[in-house]
């Protein structure tokens, strides 16, 4: 069996448990070598409004807070402020074999510029020949994955991998991905009871000074306020 890098980018602005809960499902399901955790330097499918605008810096400093806290839940559990919010056992998958540690990768951040994902893939693939790349994405950027720039680059560099919240919209990505294969594309399509949080809420939630446990790691909720973030 192919060895595997499973690649999961975003803005990350920030992060919050919805991506982790995600990334933790799809590392359970792919069981990659490793799982990378990659804020973007800028993005071409997004406009940002200048109030959100967080440097990758931040962004990626957040990634690495939350990556460490997730291993430190795994091993003592949620506590009862974490799931003030929302029941996040429930949305978190802790086999009982180990799992590598989610990592956070600077690679996009550090090269700065438009995150564009061929370049990413094309570099990934240099950077670890011999393995299949598994590029994680929601549902939105799956459905419009086809217009992105050397999409056909991208189909040939990576399996693509998708997540879905309900049945309607598993049937929408399941369709995509046979339109997406006559395309040359490899897809996955997985049903996920996922954690419907946005960085958009949270975001909102930082500027109405409304609390936050259960949105988003502790570590990241003390970083955004020592560097006064989101304001």
């Amino acid at each position: 069996m192919e060895k595997t890098i499973a690649l999961y980018g975003g803005a990350f602005n920030p992060i919050h448990w919805g991506h982790l809960a995600l990334a933790l499902h799809m590392q359970q399901a792919l069981r990659p070598e490793r799982f990378f955790l990659m804020p973007s330097a800028g993005s071409p499918h997004k406009q940002v409004d200048p109030a959100d605008r967080v440097s990758g810096e931040h962004r990626l400093a957040m990634c690495r807070l939350a990556a460490e806290e997730l291993e430190k839940v795994k091993r003592e559990g949620f506590s009862p402020k974490d799931c003030a919010a929302f029941p996040l056992e429930q949305f978190f998958p802790f086999p009982e074999e180990l799992l590598p540690p989610l990592q956070a990768s600077g690679f996009e951040v550090e090269r700065g510029g438009v995150s564009y994902t061929v370049d990413t893939l094309t570099a990934f693939s240099q950077r670890y020949p011999g393995y299949g790349l598994a590029l994680i994405m929601g549902g939105d950027m799956f459905l419009t994955v086809d217009k992105w720039r050397r999409a056909g680059e991208i189909f040939r560099l990576s399996t693509l991998v998708a997540a879905a919240r309900t049945p309607g919209e598993q049937q929408r990505l399941r369709q995509k991905a046979q339109e997406l294969k006559a395309l040359g594309a490899r897809c996955q399509v997985f049903p996920f009871p996922v954690l419907e949080l946005s960085s958009t809420e949270i975001r909102t939630r930082l500027r109405a000074q409304a609390p936050l446990d259960g949105y988003l790691p502790s570590s990241v909720a003390s970083y955004i306020q020592t560097h006064n973030l989101y304001r």
